[in-house]
């Protein structure tokens, strides 16, 4: 992702989202123009409402509830300030606030489905006035960021009919978008039309108690309908019936959470909202096997299939829903480099970095179609891969991802052999491309420890633990394809690789690796969090981990909150930056992963419990894509600093709090002859599992592993943590081993 975003937003703003369908309003539910944080009503990369403003009598409501719970659903109730109104029998009165009542409810299913519910209070007939103002300007997402001018296109004039309003604009390509408004129940009255704005009301008289319901529908039309195949609802009842069903059978087949902290099973259910409120489905055809599904990064600036985000969050979310790394798995692998383009970044091979459908893309300003700049989204695309085996068994998916398995093998010893120093790494070639490709991909992230920015190519330290990783999984893989031969080859090539890294990435006096490599072989000599990645990845010498785990975890990297992303000792530190100082829940979960796997629960269990509170403090207790790193102050009740136009929800983020929690009970899969021969039993390993002192008792329930589910309870002793197996089905054997 990259740092660059509008300035002047902030403050707490509203998401709902349904596929590639998304809401951002503030919390009355209003779209403000000019607004610079990018609310707005989008579908495909396109904003096709930039306003919209209601007004109770002419008066801006006052606001009672507002709720997003269910992430594609939102509910506002609003009532009256004090106004003067005209009765039945055409007198002035004065209306007495809190008299009337709007509700106000939103659905997202293929379109944005509206239902007003007016009722009066007082104790004579009133004439009640609903007045809209809604705007729409067509721009691209990357022109809302502020990342490019605005593009060649021209809005249409309105087409205002009895029941409808159509706002059109004609790309510079000539395709025609439309945002096609819809009154059901109801004529509007139009007072201003414009190219671009529309100012409307509807007015009805309501008897005392008389309630009444008005509907709303706005239909984003987009040249990519073809490809992209919609069954829009009929109206407000129909689109909501079909989430919820959507909603139900998901969450039915996804694992559940459930603690004796009810302050944390209000996070777990916000991280379960977020996540599927975040799975995106691009219908292809009429048949589902066929469609592209993965978990976007975040609203509103990510949208989007991004390669890295959505592999690490898959990655979280095995023990959660393991069929979304398969779809995950899937949809990038159809979209693999094939040939060699600058402009985007591609290579043969290449796992993408992000795909976007706007009209940027199409006019091919901007390389994103899909762009592949990111260097290290094809090792764990094999991590995951290996990942996913070993919790699903699934032969088929992995015999049909094999040759785009060799392919990513074959891009990364490519890049190996061809680097200047042998190790994975990265320069732009694309002239829009990011010039920074790891995680931390911001301009100004990789510098030396006088502050000066370290020139390309690069070889980030957390890279090289990735194809380490990737290699020794491969290897496994290769065993069950029955290809001894690769398998030898990998684990020959990965030791020597180990090698080669402990001597190259090592800082003699700091006790600890540099954030990376320039071109000849010099250090980039800051601490940051980028070495905590490798510790899950086993390439470290056993010497170096405790000295790494041990720097992590003073109080210049550790601030109370989580593991900061850059030293606070570092020139180039700044707590309110994107990655030189920011703490990021991803980036810690990681991390805690690579803890526990050394034994470090404890230092694991700081990270979980910090980034709880973090997100028990925020707004909806919803984990933050990251925040400021100022330190945290023990005697004082301050929350953390947020990061102002951070994304909310954001995948990785959510989906850290699975990784922690696996980390934490220390659960995993297991063949019991390795990855071995083809009928090598499954097994699930729980060995030493531990839970925070806040946490007596978890039950997990319905836990997929292979072709069985499980449920089970752990209870906290003094001693230890006991576990019980409530049921399992399939017979999967399960070790416990406290």
């Amino acid at each position: 992702m990259s740092a660059q975003g509008p300035t002047g937003f902030s403050g707490v703003f509203r998401t709902i989202k349904y596929n590639h369908l998304f809401v951002v309003d503030d919390q009355d539910g209003a779209i403000p123009p000019s607004n610079l944080g990018g609310l707005g009503f989008y579908y495909m990369d396109t904003r096709h409402i930039n306003q919209y403003e209601l007004y109770i009598n002419d008066i801006k409501p006052v606001t009672l509830l507002s709720s997003t719970e269910s992430g594609n659903y939102s509910t506002l109730v609003y009532t009256n300030n004090q106004f003067e109104s005209e009765t039945d029998d055409q007198r002035h009165i004065i209306i007495p606030q809190e008299t009337i009542l709007v509700k106000r409810e939103s659905v997202l299913n293929e379109g944005w489905f509206e239902k007003f519910t007016l009722v009066n209070y007082n104790d004579a007939p009133l004439k009640i006035k609903l007045t809209f103002r809604l705007g729409a300007d067509f721009k691209d997402i990357f022109e809302v960021r502020n990342f490019l001018a605005t593009t060649d296109g021209k809005l249409l004039a309105k087409k205002q009919k009895d029941n409808s309003l159509v706002f059109s604009y004609q790309d510079a390509l000539h395709h025609v978008l439309e945002t096609r408004v819809v009154f059901k129940d109801f004529k509007p009255t139009f007072t201003v039309i414009e190219d671009h704005t529309a100012e409307f009301y509807y007015e009805t008289m309501l008897f005392p108690q008389e309630e009444q319901a008005l509907h709303m529908h706005i239909i984003p039309i987009s040249p990519l309908k073809k490809s992209y195949i919609r069954k829009i609802p009929q109206g407000f009842s129909q689109a909501f019936q079909k989430i919820q069903r959507k909603n139900n059978e998901w969450s039915q087949n996804a694992t559940h959470f459930e603690t004796d902290n009810e302050e944390f099973n209000e996070l777990l259910s916000r991280c379960h909202q977020d996540i599927r409120m975040l799975v995106t489905r691009m219908r292809n055809s009429e048949h589902t096997d066929d469609d592209d599904v993965y978990l976007a990064a975040g609203i509103p600036w990510y949208v989007a299939l991004f390669g890295r985000d959505s592999i690490l969050s898959a990655r979280s979310c095995l023990i959660l829903k393991p069929d979304l790394a398969k779809t995950t798995l899937k949809t990038l692998a159809k979209y693999q480099g094939k040939k060699v383009d600058e402009w985007r970044d591609e290579e043969p091979g290449k796992i993408l970095h992000e795909l976007r459908v706007g009209e940027l893309a199409r006019l091919d300003k901007i390389p994103h179609t899909p762009y592949y700049g990111s260097v290290d989204a094809t090792p764990l695309w094999l991590i995951l891969l290996h990942d996913y085996y070993l919790w699903t068994r699934d032969i088929e998916t992995l015999r049909q991802l094999w040759p785009n398995a060799m392919a990513a093998l074959a891009w990364i010893d490519n890049n190996l052999n061809t680097s200047s120093n042998g190790f994975l790494s990265f320069e732009t070639k694309s002239e829009r491309g990011l010039f920074q490709q790891g995680w931390k991909d911001s301009h100004n992230s990789m510098m030396y420890a006088n502050g000066k920015l370290a020139p390309l190519p690069l070889a980030l330290t957390e890279v090289q633990g990735y194809v380490y990783m990737a290699k020794q999984n491969v290897a496994a893989l290769a065993k069950i394809m029955g290809n001894t031969e690769l398998e030898a080859r990998l684990l020959t090539e990965s030791q020597i690789f180990r090698e080669r890294f402990n001597q190259a990435y090592w800082m003699e006096g700091y006790d600890y690796p540099p954030l990376g490599l320039d071109a000849e072989g010099k250090h980039l000599d800051v601490i940051g969090s980028n070495g905590g990645h490798c510790l899950e990845t086993g390439i470290y010498k056993d010497e170096y981990v405790e000295p790494i785990i041990k720097r992590m975890m003073t109080s210049d990297m550790f601030n109370g909150w989580g593991i900061r992303t850059l030293s606070s000792r570092a020139v180039s530190y700044n707590p309110m930056s994107y990655h030189n100082g920011s703490i990021w829940p991803h980036d810690n979960a990681l991390i805690a992963r690579g803890l526990a796997k050394h034994g470090r629960v404890d230092d694991a269990m700081r990270i979980f419990s910090s980034l709880v509170d973090v997100g028990r403090m925020m707004p909806l207790k919803r984990i933050p894509e990251l925040y400021c790193g100022f330190s945290r102050d023990e005697a004082k009740v301050d929350p953390p600093v947020r990061y102002p136009v951070a994304c909310s929800p954001q995948a990785w983020a959510a989906a850290s709090v699975y990784s922690l929690l696996q980390s934490l009970l220390n659960i995993y899969p297991r063949f019991m002859d390795g990855m071995g021969a083809k009928n090598a039993e499954q097994a699930l390993i729980i060995e030493n599992p531990r839970l925070p002192k806040w946490i007596n008792y978890m039950k997990i329930e319905n836990m997929k592993i292979g072709d069985a589910s499980v449920t089970m309870e752990f209870e906290r002793t003094q001693q230890s943590v006991l576990v019980n197996i409530i049921d399992r089905s399939q017979n999967i054997p399960i070790y416990v081993v406290i």
